[in-house]
Parts: C-alpha cells; sequence; structure tokens
C-alpha cells in the first residue's frame, strides 16, 4: 500500500518536470530500487529572482525524499549563477545577475539543471535524478533613460506657427513593463524656454520613446534668437531614475522688424538768424533684423520751407548704424512764417529709412520725428486786433463792471522778453480805466468802469465817451487804437399781478380748449419795456395751455386723449409767470384741483399669463391667480368679478370670480389642448358693477408638459438600398424613418450616421433620407460593392433617448473603367516559314467592370528589324502587321504569310483593346508585341537564364531608389557553335525614360533615379541583342520589375484640425475626420491607421476609427462644456508594411483642437429661494429697491447663459413694482406716496435663459412700504372757499376783535406731529 501512494506521488511530481532522466539500480534480486523525488513545495517550479539579488543570497532551499530513506544528496548547473548545498538543498547566487545583458543572450530566464541522488547502501548502484527549470529574472530599475543622437539642435523659422511639431528627440530605456516608461518634460518648468516648447513622449515601442517638440507661443528673432531647452527624461519605475540632456534651439531670423533709429525721437535748437551749414543734429539708423539686416536708404520729408539739408556722413556695414548730419541749407529761416508761428515756434520734419532690396527702396519703413525749435529774434512792434473798437453799456452798469462785448487783443509775434509791451488809456478821466498795464505775447485787454455816476442815458453829455489806447514796446515801437463807448437805456421795472395767488378747481372730464381762467398782471415801464408774456411752470403744467399774450388758461390737447385724470393726480400745484420785454419775471402760485369722474375700466396686471403643468395632474402645484384693478374711487365701480369666455371648451378649468384663481376641475390631458399643441389659451374677463359696466379680457396659456418616456423606434432593424456606383452627390438612396409616442420636442426625431459610410453618404437629420455625399467615390472596384451603416435616432427630450438600427447599401456597377494589359510589352517568337494559321501569342486585356465586352485590333504604328537589328525605316508600315492577324474576341495573333528571317528579324506590333460596352469614349488600352523571327536551322546565340527561343524573355526584379550605375543583372549567353561564352551585348531599345541601359561586357545598370511612386510605366523592359565573333545575334528583352520601399511618411492633408462638438453629444457622434495620404503605394505602404493621443486630461473621452480617420465619441463618455471646454489631442498616421518586406512603418502626427460647444443643461438658480426688502414711501418712479441674482453654469456668452428676470405673478402689489429684465433689479413703476401699508407686497420673479426652450428658475418677493415721518401731503382750506371770501368789519372794532376762522385739515397720519396744521399770512409774491 506504501509503495503505491509513494509511487502516485512521483507520477505527479513528473508532470512538473521539464526534462527528467532516473537512474534505477537494482537492490536484491526481485527488488527495484525507487528513485528519490522532490517534494511540491520545493523544486524550483514557478520560482523568480529579482536581478538586483546580492551575491552569496541564500534564495532557495530545495526538499527531496528517498522512498527508501536513503541519504540524498543535491547538485545544480547553472551557468555558474548558483551553487546548491548537497545535503542541506540550500541554493545560493555566486555571480551577479543583470537581466538587461542576459535578455541579449538567453532571454528573462536562467536555464538550470538539478541532480537528486540517493546513496544506495550495501554496495547498490545510486539513483541519479535529473531535470531542467527555467528560473525568470525579474527587472529592477536599474537602468536610467538614454538619449540617443545626442547632442540635439533644432533651427527654427521665426515665423513658425504656433503648433509645429518637432520629432528630434529619441530616448531608451534597457529595462522593462513600467521602469521602461518614460515621461519627458522641460525642466525648470518655469523658465522662459518651457514656456514656448513644449516636449511630449510618444511611446515607439517597449523602452523607446520619441520626444515630439511642440511650439506653444509664437518666435521673435529680435527678442530671443537662440534658446537651450534643458529636458528631463525619468522613467515609470517605483523609484525612478532620470537623466537630462540639452536641446540648442536656433531662431532663424525672418525680415519682419522695421529699421530702428537710435535716440529717436529728436530734438534741436536754431535762430532764426543762425548761418549756412549750420550743424543742428546728428542721427544714426540700422536695420531692426540684426540676422540678416539689409541697407537703407534716408530721407528727409516735411522741409516745406527748405531750410535743411541731410548728409549721409556713413552708409555703415552689412552690420553697421547708417549716420547721418542735418545742417541749415541757406534759407534764412524766419520764426514768424505762419508755418512756423502758427507752430508755437517748432517746425517738425519726419527721417524716414526704407529698407534696400536689389538696391531698390521698397522694404521695411520707419520714420523718425524732427522736432527743430527756432528761437526768436525782436524783430516785430505789438498790434490790436482792430484799429476801431465800438461798444454799447446799460446806464446801470456798476463800478469796476467790464465793459461788455470789446474783444481788444494786444499781440507782438516775438517770444519772451521781445515780446513785452506796456498799455496805456488817454481820454478816460476818472470815468474808465484799463487793464493789465503790462502784457506780453498775445494778450486780451479789458475796459473797466470806475464811475458809474459818470454814464446816464438821461443826460446828453454822458451818452457817449471817444477813448485812445496805446501799446508800446522795449524798444519804444507802438501801435494805437480808438475805443467809441455809448450808453443805452435800461429796463428797471417787474411785472404785478393784483392776487398773492389762484386757486381753481375743474372737473377730470373737460374737453381741449375749455377756458378755466384768465389772470394778468401790468408793468410800470414804457414802450417795449412794458410789453408782457405769460407761462406756467410746474410739474404738470402740460395739462394746461396758457395764452401768450392773453394769460387765458385752457386744457390742454394731451395728443387728443383726455388731459385730467383725477385718479391720477388730484391736485396741481403750479407756478404762474409774467414776463416783460426786459427779462424781467413775477410769478405767483396757482392751484388747481381735479374733480373726480367715473370713467375707469378694469386693467388686468398682466397682459398675457402663462404657466407649466405636467400631464395627468389635477392641481397647480402653486396657486395660479389672473388679477385686474380699477382705478375709479366709488364701490361698486372698483368692484370685479372674474370669469372665463374662451377657450375651456374641454371644461378643464375654472375661475373664482371673487379672487381671480384658477383651478382644475379634472386631470390634464394633452390630447385635450387645441390641435395637439400642448397649450390651452383661455380668455379671462375681469367686470367691474358700474352702470354702464366695463370690463377687459386677458389670455392665460397653460402649456401641458409630455414627459420623454418612449425612445424613438425604426420600423425597421435593417434597411436595405441600391445606389449606381456614378450617382451624383444628394442622390437619395434609401429613406430611415423612426416615430417616438412622446410629444412636442420630446418627441422630434433627429437622425445621425455612424461608422461605415467612408464619407460616401449622409443622412438628413430631419427626414431620414440617406443620399450620396458631396465628393463621394463610389468605386466599387477601389472601395466594394457594399457599405454597412450604422444609424441612430435621438429625440429632443431631457434626457436624450436613442435607438440604432443598420443600413445595407449595395453599389451597383457601371461600365466606366477603361481596360488595362498587364504587360506594357509582350515578346514572341515565330520561325520563318512558319504556316498559316501558326499561332504565335494569346494577348488579353483586363477590366475591372462586370458588362466589359473587349475588342482586339492592331493599330499604328508596327516596324520591322533587319537581320542586323537595325529598324526599318518605312512609311508604309502596314506590311507588318499584315504579315499576321489577331482574333478580335480571343485576342489569338497567327500567321497570315510566309516570313523570312532574310528579310525581317523581328516584328513590333501595337495591339489595342476598345470595351464596345463602355458608357463614355475612349474606354480602350493599347501595347506592344514584339515577334521574334527565329530561322529554320538555330546556330544563334542561346542566353542565360529562363531565355528561349520561343519566348525571348529575362526577368529581373529590382527595389526603387537604386543609386544610379547600380548593377541590375549581367547578362550571359552562349554561341551554340563554339560553346564559347558571347562577350558582346548590344542595346536595341529601352522602355521610355531610359531608366536602364547595358554596357558591352553584359552589364544591366540603373541608368537614372527610378521612383517607383511616380507615373512609371511598369515593368521596365530593355531589349538587347548577342553577337558573337561570326556576326550571329539572338534577341532578349529584359524585363525589369520594380518594387515599392516605404520611403514616404504619411502627410495629413491639413497643418491642423480644428472642430466643434456639442457637450449633449454622446457614442457615436462622429465630431471631425483626419485624413493622411502616403505617396508610396505597395506591400501596405500606403496602408494609413490611425491613433490618438492626449496632450493632457481629457482623451479618454474621445475614440479614432484607426481605418478612416473620424475622431468620434467614446462609448460611455460624458462631455461637459462646464468642466473642459476644450481639448488638444494628438492624431498620428502610421503607414503598414508587410511584415515580409523588413520595412520599418513611418508615421506623422498633427494637433486636434475639440472646441466643447454650449447647450442649454443647466437651468438658472436664484441666490434665495424668497428675498425680503423693506422701502418707504417718498421712493420715486424708477427708484431701485432691491435686486435678485440668479446664476447659469452655462456659457455666459451664449444665449444659454444670459438670463432675462420677468414678473410671473404679482400677487397684491398690483402695478406697483417692475423688474429690469437684463439685471433683475426691482424699481418702483410708479410713486410710492401713499402706498404704505401693514402687510408686505408678495409677488413672485422669474429667471430665464434664452434657450428654446428656456430653462427657468422662480423665486419669491416680500416687500414692505413704511411710512416715512414727514409732511407729504398738503393742507386744504375747508373756509374760506378756494374762490375766495369777503369779510366785513367795523372801523372802529379794537384790536383782538375776531375777524374770521379759517379751517384746513390735512390727510397726513393724525397721530403724528405732520397732521398739526399752523395758519399764517402768506406774504407778497416773490419778485425776481
Amino acid at each position: 500500500m506504501g509503495t503505491f501512494s509513494i509511487a502516485r506521488k512521483i507520477a505527479q511530481h513528473l508532470k512538473a518536470i521539464v526534462f527528467l532522466s532516473i537512474l534505477v539500480s537494482a537492490q536484491m534480486p526481485g527488488e527495484q530500487n525507487l528513485a528519490p523525488f522532490f517534494d511540491f513545495c520545493c523544486d524550483l517550479e514557478g520560482f523568480s529572482l529579482p536581478e538586483n539579488t546580492p551575491v552569496g543570497t541564500v534564495i532557495y532551499r530545495l526538499i527531496g525524499h528517498d522512498p527508501e530513506g536513503y541519504k540524498i544528496t543535491y547538485a545544480i548547473e547553472s551557468g555558474g549563477y548558483f551553487a546548491v548545498d548537497p545535503d542541506t538543498g540550500e541554493i545560493t547566487l555566486v555571480k551577479a545577475i543583470d537581466r538587461e545583458q542576459l535578455a541579449q543572450e538567453l532571454g528573462d530566464y536562467i536555464r538550470v539543471e538539478l541532480s537528486l541522488e540517493d546513496e544506495v547502501q550495501n554496495s547498490g548502484s545510486n539513483n541519479l535524478v535529473k531535470f531542467q527549470r527555467l528560473i525568470e529574472v525579474t527587472d529592477e530599475n536599474d537602468n536610467s533613460p538614454v538619449f540617443v543622437n545626442t547632442p540635439y539642435t533644432i533651427n527654427v523659422d521665426e515665423t513658425a506657427l504656433v503648433g509645429t511639431i518637432f520629432n528630434e528627440v529619441f530616448v531608451v530605456d534597457a529595462d522593462k513593463g513600467f521602469n521602461s516608461d518614460v515621461f519627458l518634460s522641460c525642466e525648470p518648468a518655469t523658465s522662459v524656454t518651457c514656456s514656448i516648447f513644449n516636449i511630449k513622449e510618444v511611446r515607439e515601442k517597449e523602452g523607446h520613446f520619441t520626444g515630439v517638440l511642440t511650439l506653444v507661443k509664437s518666435l521673435d528673432y529680435e527678442t530671443n534668437n537662440s534658446y537651450t531647452m534643458r529636458i528631463k527624461a525619468e522613467d515609470g519605475g517605483s523609484v525612478p531614475r532620470s537623466s537630462t540632456t540639452t536641446i540648442t534651439i536656433n531662431v532663424i531670423d525672418h525680415q519682419d522688424v522695421a529699421p530702428r533709429f537710435f535716440g529717436a525721437p529728436y530734438f534741436a535748437e536754431i535762430h532764426e538768424s543762425e548761418s549756412v551749414g549750420k550743424s543742428v543734429l546728428k542721427v544714426a539708423v540700422q536695420d531692426g533684423d540684426q540676422g540678416n539686416p539689409r541697407q537703407l536708404r534716408l530721407e528727409l520729408i516735411g522741409d516745406i520751407l527748405g531750410y535743411f539739408v541731410l548728409t549721409v556722413t556713413n552708409t555703415g556695414n552689412i552690420r553697421g548704424p547708417v549716420t547721418a548730419e542735418l545742417r541749415s541749407s541757406g534759407v534764412p529761416i524766419d520764426r514768424e512764417s505762419p508755418t512756423v508761428l502758427e507752430n508755437g515756434g517748432i517746425y517738425s520734419l519726419v527721417l524716414r529709412a526704407t529698407e534696400l532690396i536689389n538696391s531698390t527702396a521698397i522694404g521695411d519703413i520707419s520714420e523718425a520725428n524732427i522736432t527743430i525749435v527756432v528761437l526768436d529774434s525782436n524783430d516785430n512792434r505789438p498790434t490790436f486786433s482792430h484799429s476801431e473798437y465800438i461798444v454799447f453799456i446799460p446806464e446801470n452798469l456798476p463800478n469796476n463792471a467790464t465793459l461788455p462785448g470789446l474783444d481788444i487783443v494786444v499781440t507782438d509775434q516775438d517770444v519772451g522778453s521781445n515780446a513785452e509791451f506796456a498799455i496805456t488809456l488817454t481820454g478816460a478821466n476818472t470815468t474808465f480805466d484799463v487793464f493789465p498795464k503790462r502784457a506780453i505775447g498775445s494778450t486780451p485787454v479789458t475796459i473797466k468802469l470806475l464811475n458809474s455816476s459818470n454814464i446816464d442815458y438821461e443826460v446828453v453829455d454822458r451818452r457817449q465817451y471817444k477813448l485812445q489806447i496805446t501799446a508800446t514796446d522795449n524798444t519804444g515801437q507802438n501801435t494805437t487804437a480808438l475805443i467809441t463807448v455809448n450808453v443805452e437805456d435800461a429796463n428797471d421795472h417787474f411785472p404785478s399781478f393784483l392776487n398773492e395767488n389762484y386757486n381753481l378747481t375743474v372737473n377730470e372730464n373737460l374737453p381741449f380748449g375749455t377756458v378755466i381762467a384768465t389772470i394778468i398782471a401790468t408793468d410800470g415801464d414804457s414802450g417795449l419795456f412794458s410789453h408782457l408774456t405769460y407761462s406756467l411752470r410746474g410739474n404738470g403744467a402740460e395739462k394746461f395751455s396758457v395764452g401768450k399774450e392773453t394769460g387765458r388758461i385752457t386744457i390742454a390737447s394731451c395728443d387728443n386723449a383726455p388731459c385730467l385724470d383725477a385718479e391720477v393726480t388730484s391736485l396741481y400745484s403750479l407756478t404762474y409767470e409774467a414776463r416783460d420785454n426786459g427779462g424781467q419775471i413775477s410769478a405767483v402760485p396757482l392751484y388747481i384741483d381735479i374733480n373726480d369722474v367715473n370713467d375707469q375700466q378694469p386693467i388686468f396686471q398682466q397682459f398675457v399669463y402663462e404657466t407649466s403643468i405636467l400631464e395627468g395632474v389635477d392641481h397647480f402645484s402653486t396657486p395660479f391667480s389672473v388679477r385686474a384693478s380699477d382705478a375709479d374711487s366709488g364701490q361698486a365701480n372698483n368692484q370685479l368679478t372674474y370669469s372665463i369666455v374662451r377657450g375651456n371648451q374641454a371644461g378643464t378649468f375654472a375661475v373664482d370670480e371673487r379672487t381671480g384663481e384658477l383651478s382644475l376641475l379634472k386631470g390634464v390631458k394633452y390630447n385635450d389642448t387645441p390641435d395637439r399643441s400642448g397649450t390651452f389659451s383661455l380668455a379671462v374677463q375681469a367686470r367691474d358693477n358700474g352702470i354702464p359696466s366695463q370690463s377687459s379680457q386677458t389670455i392665460v396659456q397653460i402649456h401641458v408638459l409630455d414627459n420623454n418616456t418612449h425612445a424613438p423606434k425604426f420600423e425597421y432593424n435593417r434597411y436595405e438600398g441600391k445606389v449606381y456606383e456614378l450617382a451624383s452627390s444628394g442622390t437619395r438612396v434609401v429613406q430611415v424613418q423612426a416615430t417616438d409616442e412622446d410629444y412636442g420636442s420630446n418627441g422630434r426625431v433627429s437622425y445621425n450616421l455612424g461608422e461605415g459610410s467612408s464619407d460616401n453618404f449622409i443622412i438628413n437629420s430631419t427626414n431620414g433620407w440617406i443620399s450620396v455625399a458631396n465628393n463621394a467615390n463610389l468605386d466599387r472596384e477601389l472601395a466594394g460593392g457594399v457599405y454597412d451603416l450604422a444609424i441612430s435616432a435621438a429625440d429632443s427630450g431631457v434626457p436624450i433617448m436613442r435607438s440604432t438600427a443598420n443600413v445595407s447599401i449595395t453599389v451597383l456597377d457601371e461600365n466606366n473603367k477603361s481596360p488595362y494589359f498587364s504587360q506594357s510589352t509582350y515578346t514572341a517568337s515565330v520561325r520563318e516559314l512558319s504556316s498559316r494559321g501558326t499561332v504565335v501569342a494569346i494577348i488579353t486585356a483586363n477590366d475591372p467592370d462586370e458588362t466589359a465586352d473587349l475588342r482586339y485590333t492592331f493599330i499604328e504604328p508596327s516596324y520591322g528589324r533587319a537581320p542586323s537589328g537595325e529598324v526599318y525605316k518605312e512609311e508604309n508600315t502596314k506590311r507588318y502587321y499584315s504579315l499576321f492577324n489577331i482574333n478580335e474576341i480571343s485576342g489569338k495573333v497567327t500567321v497570315t504569310s510566309e516570313i523570312y528571317k532574310s528579310d525581317v528579324s523581328a516584328v513590333t506590333l501595337t495591339i489595342q483593346a476598345v470595351d464596345v460596352n463602355a458608357i463614355t469614349e475612349f474606354q480602350q488600352a493599347n501595347t506592344t508585341l514584339d515577334i521574334f523571327i527565329q530561322p529554320q536551322t538555330v546556330r544563334t546565340p542561346v542566353f542565360g537564364g529562363s531565355w528561349s527561343s520561343e519566348k525571348p524573355e529575362i526577368a529581373v526584379t529590382i527595389l526603387e531608389e537604386l543609386p544610379v550605375k547600380h548593377t541590375v543583372t549581367i547578362l550571359s549567353a552562349t554561341d551554340p557553335s563554339t560553346g564559347q561564352p558571347v562577350v558582346k551585348f548590344e542595346k536595341l531599345r529601352s522602355s521610355t525614360g531610359n531608366y536602364i541601359d547595358v554596357e558591352e561586357n553584359g552589364n544591366v545598370f540603373v541608368n537614372k533615379r527610378i521612383d517607383y511612386d511616380t507615373n512609371l510605366l511598369l515593368p521596365l523592359t530593355l531589349d538587347v541583342r548577342a553577337v558573337t565573333e561570326t556576326g550571329a545575334s539572338a534577341f532578349a528583352t529584359v524585363i525589369i520589375n520594380v518594387l515599392d520601399i516605404n520611403d514616404h511618411s504619411p502627410q495629413f492633408t491639413l497643418d491642423e484640425y480644428i472642430s466643434e462638438v456639442k457637450e449633449s453629444a454622446r457614442f457615436p457622434t462622429l465630431i471631425t475626420q483626419v485624413r493622411a495620404e502616403d505617396k508610396d503605394t505597395d506591400y501596405g505602404f500606403n496602408l494609413i491607421t490611425y491613433s490618438l493621443y492626449g496632450n493632457g486630461d481629457g482623451v479618454e473621452n474621445f475614440a479614432i476609427n484607426n481605418e478612416t480617420g473620424w475622431i468620434s465619441v467614446r462609448q460611455g463618455a460624458l462631455l461637459d462644456r462646464e468642466a473642459q471646454s476644450v481639448y488638444y489631442l494628438q492624431a498620428t498616421a502610421r503607414d503598414n508594411p508587410q511584415s515580409a518586406t523588413g520595412a520599418s512603418p513611418q508615421q506623422t502626427s498633427v494637433l486636434v483642437t475639440i472646441k466643447v460647444v454650449d447647450e442649454n443643461d443647466h437651468s438658472p438658480r436664484f441666490e434665495k429661494k424668497s428675498y425680503n426688502s423693506a422701502a418707504v414711501e417718498n421712493i420715486q418712479r424708477q427708484g431701485t429697491i432691491l435686486q435678485v441674482i440668479a446664476h447659469d453654469d452655462d456659457d455666459p456668452t451664449s444665449p444659454y447663459g444670459q438670463l432675462v428676470y420677468t414678473i410671473t405673478d404679482r400677487g397684491n402689489m398690483g402695478t406697483l413694482f417692475s423688474i429690469r429684465p437684463n439685471t433683475g433689479e426691482i424699481i418702483a413703476a410708479e410713486n410710492l406716496l401713499d402706498q404704505a401699508s401693514d402687510v408686505p407686497y408678495i409677488f413672485q420673479v422669474k429667471a430665464c435663459d434664452r434657450g428654446e426652450p428656456a430653462r427657468c428658475d422662480t423665486s419669491s418677493v416680500s416687500i414692505s412700504v413704511g411710512r416715512i415721518l414727514s409732511n407729504d401731503d398738503r393742507p386744504r382750506f375747508l373756509t374760506p372757499s378756494p374762490g375766495g371770501e369777503v369779510v366785513a368789519i367795523q372801523e372802529d372794532a379794537p384790536l383782538g376783535t375776531s375777524v374770521f376762522t379759517a379751517l384746513a385739515y390735512s390727510n397726513d397720519d393724525s397721530q403724528t406731529a405732520e397732521s398739526h396744521i399752523e395758519y399764517g399770512f402768506q406774504k407778497k409774491p416773490v419778485q425776481r
């Protein structure tokens, strides 16, 4: 039993042993000595070892057993890395391990051979067990990244665009896994270089990275012409290792900076009496482009008087400045010249420097201002602005008053002390005086009245004065002027009213033109000064008209509407004025009381009321009321009754006739709305109880909101369509349709096209028609005959719901392709004197069209060769193709006449294939057939290789871009007569372009550059002849097949891609397509795959189709403009050479900028759900009370983030308040006088964005209006009456006798001091 158990263990253990050998010895006759074995736990199975394990470390302990209990010993073979204790089985590392070196030799494993041997007693043979294990050496981060091909130097033009990419940095890390990942950064990050250039690593393969250098700011050579960028490469180890290098970035100068003046602008001084050739100033100028400067030309601009000349003193070397000197020209300089004088003695010039291009001044221009101050000489006398002055003054002009209307100006055009002068006045006695007495330059002069008693209009000899004024400069030069002063009469009386004030009472419904009073005044003056005119001033004066000449007061027109309204204003306090022709005014108070008349109809607070309600509910979520008011004061006239008069056909709504609150009589149904529009439009009427009664109506719109509970549903899961491959853009192919059981925007369906269209189809987002796209290429021979499209339908609800379907479009073939021959030249041979009908060759063409029907024929040119190989020069070449015939259906070429080699050694025929079913003209192809004539007895040379007299061709394959003179092949031929090799070869003809040539010794070589990707006619051919010493010859055509190499990188069609995507876009929305082209053509060299990398966070939100380059929203991605509004991605195009070619792939990257377009996905939010404020009753109309503020997280520059504030429910405030729609300021819509209340005014405001539909939020507002402690109501007399009363008194009545008792009242609060009235006599009218 025990033996069976041990054997089973051994069998199980053998399953894990790679190699096992067992030496079994016989112990005793009939007994078998069983071999020792390792314990399952301890046989190195699956063991791995870090490469940095120190030498001498015990790394493992083997445990073995012997079935008979004999002593066992351990041994190990490991290439010197390990040693094992033969007794204990402990394995010790004895040789250092380097995984990177090991990987080059053995891979990441050390192969060991373990031995386990028992020591059999009684001189028996030992059992020796051997097996192998692979110990994995795990990587440690013991290698730092290494920069390759250093040092790095990049030359960048200063005009390089932001986003330009340079792939110049290469880094390798010998470690593996995360330890070999390399991350590049610019250090220090705050440096100027790091702010201008960005470095980003791109992984090529494990441990190999390319550093992509990107320009992020514009360059300027003149600011900085060189940058040193320190790059740090850090690996991804847990304890990272790093290395650094530098890149020298040289900025190449571009001619973009104009010349630069040194010390500009320039200033200089010169006396107006200076001599010829006076040096004024020196200037220097240099081209601003120091990296590539140009020569300059200097010009003096603006010297219109010719005062100066400019002399260039040094033209400068190529990098040095140009210097010049400005001198006086000899033209007399005059500071009083109008050009100089009007500019304050300044003479302004401009110095212009122009860059020379090919010795022509057409380059950049710079200008510097030269300001020259012309210094004065005393050569001008003072002058008056006029030689005579006349002035009129009133007789009541006071002392020290300045005579009005005089405009005396004295001017000396010199400057400084040369312009000083004295002013004197004669003939004035003590009546007048002059000011100032001394002046300088240009000075206004005034005459003052010293003694007003000397002027009197009523005294004839005091009505006029003659004065003389004199100005004398410091040299005695003087000028005089005459002044005549005339005295005029003055107006010295005010108009006078009979009464100190006037009181009137009128009805509010008086018509236009009704006379309500006539008030006049008198004036003590005579003549024009006694003529009076009348006017009214004050708040409300426009309600009345005053006869300007008569003083008659009437009701104004007020644009043909009633002017007076007691409900608006019951009292007008005005000022009545009388004015004489001299401008004297007197005024008296005028009080007009307005009697009320019942003339108002109810007015709703809003023209339209709106609210929204969910379908199915049977009550409003908040009370919803309409309110009207009636300005009449009578109880019957302003008591209102509400009713619904129109729009309630479904009987859904009711209105409280007293309060105007609306309610629901049953659950709301969307289908009950008119035409299923989703809106009930009710007409609600308010009628007063007056006789006759007045009424008005308002509109109540109640929007029923549909819940978005259904996704769009396609009619079919799969659609099929057909289209011809030549269909024009816009051709409709198939229509898909989906329906949505929701209403409104929730049921509005839009269609989107997903992958599979290859840009050849588009879908109308509204009606679902799929049609051919602009620039579509439906060539079925290139792109295939079937397109499988993915489509989606989405509603416009929140949240958006989608469904998908598939569309299969079959492209129908049209015969639009030309046929083609597989070879440009075919060769064949035929023996001379072959019988008619002998088949020479079968030449056929290919046509990709399904309906092609080809016909073959011979066409010109054709020609023959003499036995010497020379081409016959004959005009009639038809004789050559008359030797042969071609079957128009099969392309079989046969002999038609006897052919003698002595006449012709070879015939070249041109064969044409025409597609007779073509839909366009000229669907045809041509090729040539070379037929070599063989003699009856062949003694001509024989070429080696695959050549035969029946098919005299030699095929060779080469790569494109081989160097010129490179040997393609070496021809060999044998003379059958002697058996000796032919040593002379001649070129007869080569294919177009002469790319291949042959030397006399048979060396075929490249004669000029061969580029596979140009329009080469392949294969290349070369006709040669081998000539023996006896002159015998044979022909061969060398056919050279050219193979493409991967020598072009993909090139993107744009330098940068910029696109937009809505933030609500979800998988699989297409955003933009990047497209690259590769000039290579074969072996997958032009087969491009695309990939996407991120230059920051967010790349995980996007995916790219690696075949088409379409970038789309990745599945599960959620875009949010408020979180990130723009993404910068890097798209890479990589070609894919077939592995058998051994070519390395090429790749190119481009910057893709995706801007997230805001959508209305955030609702406004008020800062508070309710606002409370207080106001006082003296706030005037338009006065601000408080501001409500809401915020919206959408883009503030778009309609979705722009808010409009409105009042939605006016509550109990009527029309007292309004709200500014753009700011949320709540203002008084009318004066708050007498609106104080113990109950606050409560209403509701709403903030909505400008989206379609809008998103909104509401908040309540409570405003308490308090009374102010001020006298805001004018007292009114009960007695006397407004018309006045006459009181009688006896002439001998004693002092203190009561004559009359006046009684007045006020509407102010009786509990305040403001209701206390004091009485007194009014003073006489104030005159002004």
